[in-house]
């Protein structure tokens, strides 16, 4: 190519969006004649498509095309032609150009020296280039791009918005001007092209290398080139303005975007990922399936993938614009190839193992005896459509149904041992990854438990996943049935009981329903005390001998500990199987060894128990204490021995050393004791000793002496163990105190808290008592009155009142200060004495006055300085009571009890100010004090109990 010398100055100026005009200044040399020619290129978008030769000529480059489009960052090159251009031709006069969008912005002109080129080294074919750069943020500006001997070209770079027009002129000018002016217009469009109705999709298996893939790509605005509108490597003008690219590993978005630069994408050159192999980029010309549909085409081409390989696959089109997309698989910003698998090769059948089969809930392998697992090797998945009950065949026994799992292979999380056929390092996935190659056989019966059946596949059976077929096979199936274990009995030396005390052996006699390797393994481990704890105790010695064809006897040596034992039978068969009576294994530690609180159904199991824990004593309810032991005479007077509790009264089921017989593991089973002694004072009262679940004995003893008395027991549990030592307990029993009540000079509104063992006058008001006239009202005789008097204290009581009971209050006139006390039993002790049962306490009340006992319903109130709440005393009858008045001997006047919500009841509006309830405040009445209640109507007072001291 001959290039003419340019040293032509020539000055331009732009025009833009309303008109900025670029003038060529006059040189001496020829000017343009003739109409021009306006050409515009732009680079070559597509990889593959190849070099233009449609324009040629310095800084022009061999990747060019025409173009009537642009996008946004597009550089077009803009050849002006016209002929009459050659060495020695000048131009006299300005040539006009003008270059403007619809855009609105300024540019001030600018002169620009610009060349002439010649295509054919002659006269007449010569023409002025420049570029225009497309932009949408720069204001628009002149500047020289390039250098050397052309000087560079000028370029314009113009500013321009979505959907604009780009329109240039070039105008008549000058004494040899061009005749006619000249427009030519370039569409600026910036939205991408679509691709959709892709085939295959990610993920498929395909039987052969050779892949036909289908989509359509359409544009609606600039449109997608026609694939012989521009040129191609060959020049023959064969185009397509698509490729396909091909890689070995998975790209992402980004880095695809990454090898499309300036609108060219890189073949050769672009890699993804750790790959050392570039993507292959597989042009699409004419010679491919071609359907013009609106705004575009539909595409069928075709790619050669590798062999039994993963491949990876994506397509880039480009509209007349040049915006291009690249089609994203997954519609997302991460993985955008889509994957294809070829796959050339027949699926074969490998190996089978009896007692194998899936469990599709917990995602796990499962022993089941009437299952087989047939396994294949192949480069991909078992197609499961083609997989039917009456494909397989399997030597004496009837298929009842067959099954394939599409199970994602990370979730198999259990392993198979090894030796599989055929799935060694070379396999595609390790072995407990090839769900996917599996198919689970279930046979109407049980497989006998080393049985070796051959297993068939039929002509035609079964194909994979990408239509390969397996034409037929047979494999003879591996024993995979671990032989199982099953106890004849447990025994010990407290038959039938499950129980082993102190020296005491077990024997367990069990068999295995085949041949093993050798002798079986039997582990004796001590469970954890509870469902919480973990952590296996002792392990016991265990003796193993063979007493019959596949039958054997475990001696089990002495417990260690007192709890659970944990059976555990384990071995292998000829096969290397293991099995196991189906216990829980402590390899994996007895944490599951109480289910729920209760002993696991599948434990198997015998208690150890080598101690006896010393129980909770008590008397009348009392722990005793070392320096508390003394005791109130009471008749029956009642010991309490009590296995349910430990000895220091913690009902916990274990306290450091001192232990609960009753439950020193959870569930246990033999807590039930035998008191084989009792003595008081050297007395033996085993006898007596009473119990209703031999856990919690009584013993009730009559008539008590006062004094010092010693407690020796000895028992023994179910086990045969007894004390480490024999429980000896000291006490004391002294009288019962009598109830004390202060009498003051005067008349005192008295009663008894309960009912005297000698209730006559004579002896509760003896002749210590400075006491000679009681009064008592009985609203139900005449009078009301009941009276007895003496001249003096020494003189006998006479009149209709010869009793004080508790059922009564009294009027009791006193001459001095004096301590009443009266003798008062404890309340009597039930039935369990031979006695009538005690029933609690009631007043009649009748309409009007009546004269109120306070009466002690604990049985406990020995003196007048414990008090009753009235709230709680007079509740029964709190509607029919009117008003409730006690008398102050002293003062010699009356006063209110409140209760309920009486006024003058100070904690009935309580608040953080007031007494607390248990406060003694004026509601409160003392034990041996009467008071007189007025009553609306007759009523039944029940006495309420709440003491206050």
């Amino acid at each position: 190519m001959k290039r003419i010398i340019g040293t032509i100055p020539i000055i331009a100026v732009l025009v833009l969006l309303f008109g900025v005009v670029f003038n060529i200044v006059e040189q001496p040399q020829t000017a343009l004649a003739v109409s021009p020619v306006i050409k515009v290129y732009t680079p070559n978008l597509v990889p593959g498509a190849g070099a233009s030769t449609d324009q040629n000529g310095a800084n022009t480059g061999t990747d060019h095309v025409q173009t009537d489009w642009a996008h946004d960052g597009t550089i077009l090159l803009v050849r002006v032609e016209s002929g009459g251009i050659a060495s020695g031709n000048s131009i006299d006069s300005a040539l006009s150009v003008l270059i403007e969008t619809d855009d609105d912005d300024d540019l001030a002109a600018t002169v620009i020296t610009e060349h002439i080129f010649d295509l054919e080294a002659d006269t007449d074919d010569g023409y002025i280039q420049f570029e225009i750069e497309i932009l949408n943020t720069t204001t628009s500006t002149v500047s020289t791009v390039g250098s050397g001997d052309f000087m560079g070209l000028t370029r314009f770079k113009i500013k321009s918005n979505k959907d604009d027009t780009l329109e240039i002129t070039i105008s008549p000018s000058g004494t040899n001007t061009i005749d006619v002016a000249r427009s030519h217009s370039i569409g600026i469009e910036n939205s991408k092209p679509k691709i959709k109705g892709v085939s295959p999709d990610s993920g498929d298996v395909v039987d052969d290398t050779d892949v036909d893939i289908e989509y359509t790509i359409t544009d609606k605005d600039s449109g997608i080139p026609e694939p012989e509108d521009m040129p191609d490597t060959d020049g023959d003008d064969e185009y397509s303005a698509t490729v396909v690219l091909v890689s070995d590993v998975q790209c992402t978005e980004a880095e695809l975007d990454a090898g499309i630069t300036a609108g060219t994408l890189h073949a050769g050159t672009l890699k993804c990922g750790v790959s050392t192999t570039a993507v292959t980029v597989v042009s699409v010309d004419d010679e491919n399936d071609f359907d013009e549909v609106t705004d575009g085409f539909d595409v069928e081409t075709e790619v050669v993938l590798a062999s039994n390989a993963t491949r990876y696959v994506t397509m880039v089109t480009f509209d007349n614009a040049g915006n291009y997309l690249v089609y994203d698989g997954d519609d997302d910003t991460g993985e955008a190839m889509l994957k294809i698998i070829t796959d050339t090769i027949d699926p074969v059948l490998t190996t089978a193992r009896t007692g194998v089969s899936w469990d599709s809930v917990d995602d796990e392998y499962d022993d089941d005896r009437d299952w087989i697992q047939a396994m294949f090797t192949d480069t991909n998945d078992l197609d499961s459509a083609s997989i039917d009950d009456d494909d397989i065949v399997v030597e004496g026994h009837t298929v009842k149904r067959v099954q394939w799992f599409d199970v994602d292979p990370d979730d198999v999380t259990e392993d198979f041992d090894g030796g599989v056929v055929g799935f060694s390092a070379t396999a595609p996935f390790a072995q407990w990854q090839l769900i996917r190659h599996h198919v689970f056989i279930q046979l109407e019966d049980d497989l006998d438990p080393d049985e070796t059946p051959d297993v068939n596949i039929v002509p035609d059976g079964i194909d994979d996943e990408a239509g390969n077929n397996l034409d037929s096979d047979d494999v003879e199936a591996d024993d995979k049935i671990s032989p199982i274990f099953a106890i004849e009995s447990i025994t010990g030396p407290h038959d039938p009981k499950l129980l082993a005390g102190e020296d005491e052996e077990m024997e367990v006699i069990f068999t295995s329903d085949e041949d093993i390797d050798g002798d079986p393994t039997v582990t004796v481990s001590l469970a954890p005390k509870n469902g919480t704890d973990t952590a296996v105790g002792a392990t016991l010695t265990v003796d193993v001998d063979e007493i019959g064809t596949n039958r054997w006897r475990a001696t089990i040596d002495e417990p260690a500990a007192t709890g659970f034992y944990n059976i555990w039978i384990s071995a292998d068969d000829d096969e290397g199987n293991t099995g196991d009576n189906g216990g829980i294994d402590p390899a994996g530690g007895l944490a599951d060894f109480f289910d729920d609180g209760d002993v696991d159904s599948d434990a198997d199991y015998f208690e150890g128990d080598i101690s006896l824990n010393d129980p909770y004593v008590t008397i009348d309810g009392d722990e005793i204490e070392i320096d508390e032991d003394t005791f109130e005479y009471r008749d029956p007077f009642f010991i309490e021995i009590d296995f349910t509790t430990g000895a220091d009264g913690n009902s916990n089921n274990w306290n450091g050393d001192k232990f609960n017989e009753n439950a020193e593991y959870d569930e246990d089973s033999f807590d039930d004791v035998t008191i084989t002694l009792f003595e008081i004072d050297d007395i033996d009262y085993t006898a007596d000793v009473t119990t209703t679940d031999d856990q919690r004995f009584l013993i009730a003893i009559s008539s008590i002496a006062i004094g010092e008395h010693d407690i020796v027991i000895t028992a023994v549990d179910e086990a045969g163990n007894d004390f480490a030592d024999d429980v000896e307990i000291t006490f004391e029993v002294e009288e019962r105190d009598a109830f004390e009540r202060a009498l003051k000079p005067g008349w005192n509104l008295a009663s008894i808290p309960a009912d005297p063992a000698d209730p006559s006058i004579e002896v509760v008001i003896g002749s210590d008592m400075p006491v000679t006239t009681v009064y008592t009202f009985d609203p139900t005789v005449p009078g009301g009155w009941l009276v007895a008097v003496r001249e003096t204290k020494n003189d006998p009581w006479v009149g209709d009142l010869t009793e004080i009971t508790s059922s009564r209050g009294y009027w009791i006139m006193a001459d001095q200060i004096e301590d009443w006390e009266v003798e008062i039993p404890r309340l009597p002790g039930g039935a369990v004495s031979g006695g009538t049962p005690i029933q609690p306490p009631i007043i009649d009340l009748f309409p009007g006055w009546n004269l109120v006992p306070i009466v002690d319903v604990t049985g406990t109130a020995l003196t007048d300085s414990v008090y009753v709440d009235a709230d709680d005393y007079f509740e029964s009858a709190r509607d029919e009571i009117a008003r409730i008045l006690a008398f102050d001997t002293i003062k010699n006047e009356w006063s209110t009890i409140p209760f309920g919500a009486d006024p003058f009841d100070n904690t009935a509006n309580a608040d953080s100010t007031t007494p607390a309830i248990d406060e003694l405040d004026d509601k409160d009445i003392a034990f041996g004090d009467a008071v007189w209640v007025y009553v609306t109507k007759a009523a039944t007072l029940v006495p309420g109990g709440t003491v206050l001291e």
